[in-house]
């Protein structure tokens, strides 16, 4: 492990910090919820009344969506490592989706950019590979993520503010993705550089060595070869559809009069202000942002608030749903060894 990892991977045990820190942004967020309702016009009652009008069939989806996005993401995080360190002991799938599973739930209250190194942490280490690699991989596929939901939500501002037909828009999303290829390598080199120049300015510490890692990667990154670059970001298209059709199903039922196409445009804005650490899960932040762009799609200001809020109901919902059913299989592993 280079002193780079292993101050990197020091971070990781620093949780009350981070707790209380989680907390506090968590109850931010739930004030940005309260602010939204009130300023969309819609209360509780509204949001209960809606609620309980919801089909089972609703959340049987966005789970089968969560179980698929958790599974790409496994898939993505094992290209990660073979790229980063080729030697390394890949860890078992199961094992790996149970932490993104696990690492999402603590999410839900501390940042999941924490939670989900933290929990891919504890898989490295049990199955003999380096907890430190945790912390880069997760880098890289967040950098990755960032820059697809960048591309992608830029391109949907435009087809909102332009209504442009299906084709135009088609064709535009293609163009974003190309662009994002193209210009991956410069970005990641300039960001290495930044970082680097950072890390000399600052004191030889935690922070220090975190920065140092995030270079290390960023410039690896900027020397990927396009067919490691287009894995990544095909990875990472392929979440942000599982993710777009998840908001889609869930507007379909709380606001029917948006246009299913400009909210498909609006989510990605959305998305990218989720995965902003500023909040736990976005929790205030995504939901003005999702908020605003159904509006723009064309669903009345109080659907829109309830959707918002609605959507991350049902992905707490089913991500308690996933993670019990592991809880569950280890009681009944554990009551059958003993």
């Amino acid at each position: 492990m280079t002193q780079s990892e292993l101050k990197a991977e020091t971070k990781l045990g620093t949780f009350p910090g981070r707790a209380l820190m989680g907390i506090l942004m968590a109850g931010a967020g739930i004030g940005l919820i309260y602010v939204l309702f009130r300023t969309f016009g819609a209360t509780g009652a509204d949001f209960m009344e809606a609620l309980s009008r919801s089909p089972w069939q609703l959340y049987a989806a966005v789970t089968i969506i969560l179980v698929l996005n958790n599974l790409v993401g496994v898939l993505k995080w094992r290209a990660a490592i073979r790229w980063l360190d080729p030697a390394a002991a890949m860890p078992p799938v199961i094992a790996s989706f149970e932490a993104s599973i696990f690492g999402s739930l603590f999410g839900l209250v501390l940042l999941p950019q924490v939670t989900s190194a933290a929990a891919r942490w504890v898989v490295l280490k049990r199955n003999g590979g380096r907890g430190g690699l945790a912390v880069s991989t997760t880098f890289y596929e967040q950098v990755c993520d960032m820059f697809m939901l960048t591309t992608a939500g830029t391109a949907g501002l435009v087809i909102l503010l332009f209504s442009l037909r299906p084709m135009a828009g088609g064709l535009l999303v293609v163009a974003a993705f190309a662009t994002a290829l193209v210009a991956m390598g410069p970005i990641f080199a300039a960001g290495a550089v930044l970082f680097a120049a950072i890390r000399r300015l600052i004191p030889p510490g935690r922070i220090a060595g975190g920065f140092g890692t995030f270079a290390e990667v960023l410039h690896r990154l900027a020397a990927a070869p396009w067919r490691g670059s287009f894995t990544m970001m095909s990875y990472s298209a392929l979440r942000l559809v599982l993710q777009v059709t998840h908001g889609l199903a869930v507007a379909f039922v709380f606001a029917p009069t948006a246009v299913p196409m400009l909210v498909a445009a609006g989510l990605p804005a959305a998305l990218l202000a989720g995965a902003l650490p500023i909040s736990p899960n976005g929790l205030g932040v995504a939901d003005w942002t999702w908020g605003g762009m159904l509006v723009l799609a064309g669903a009345p200001s109080i659907a829109a608030a309830i959707t918002t809020v609605a959507s991350r109901i049902a992905y707490m919902i089913s991500l308690g749903v996933v993670g019990g059913a592991f809880l569950f299989i280890r009681l009944i592993r554990r009551v059958l060894v003993n």
